[in-house]
């Protein structure tokens, strides 16, 4: 689709990546993904998905999960096929059009974004040496270096018009 919108648009400069992502940290525990993440990470995975991750309901009526013990490699393994899909992306449009600029949107929340398999930050940053939930080659899933544009949405909450008042008083 990509390779067919930059053939068929030649004038356009660039492309804008807009979730490029998985939706949650639960998202996409199919066959298909495990067989991938067992080759991936060289292991087989004999509990699936629970040497990943389970779920526990907490006294306070939420859910969370409890990491199991391949979830930093299988946190990897996210990170990279989002990663492989820039790369080739990148490689194939750019042999199309080698001035087109390409790009990514993402959220800006770092520390968490792992929950959605992205990694948006270059290869020469180690994240393993600030998150517990990064391994020492989870660097290498880092896309920026593959950008010529990057983006982030910077959320906060929603302000009422008498807060914005208060705050630019006339």
């Amino acid at each position: 689709i990509l390779e067919e919108f930059v053939r068929k648009y030649p004038t356009i400069d660039g492309l804008i990546f807009d979730r490029v992502r998985y939706d949650d940290i639960w998202a996409d525990f199919s066959d298909l993904s495990r067989k991938q993440f067992e080759e991936y990470a060289g292991v087989k995975v004999e509990r699936f998905p629970e040497e990943i991750m389970t779920w526990r309901e907490c006294e306070d009526g939420k859910w969370r999960h409890t990491p199991g013990v391949y979830f930093n490699k299988w946190i990897e393994y996210r990170a990279m096929t989002i990663k492989t899909f820039i790369e080739e992306a990148h490689s194939r449009i750019h042999a199309i059009n080698p001035k087109l600029m390409l790009g990514d949107y993402t959220g800006a929340w770092y520390p968490t974004y792992y929950y959605v398999g992205v990694n948006w930050a270059s290869t020469s940053y180690d994240p393993s040496k600030e998150f517990e939930w990064a391994t020492p080659e989870y660097k290498n899933s880092g896309y920026a270096d593959l950008l010529d544009i990057y983006m982030t949405g910077l959320y906060y909450t929603p302000l009422t018009k008498r807060e914005v008042d208060n705050f630019f008083p006339k």
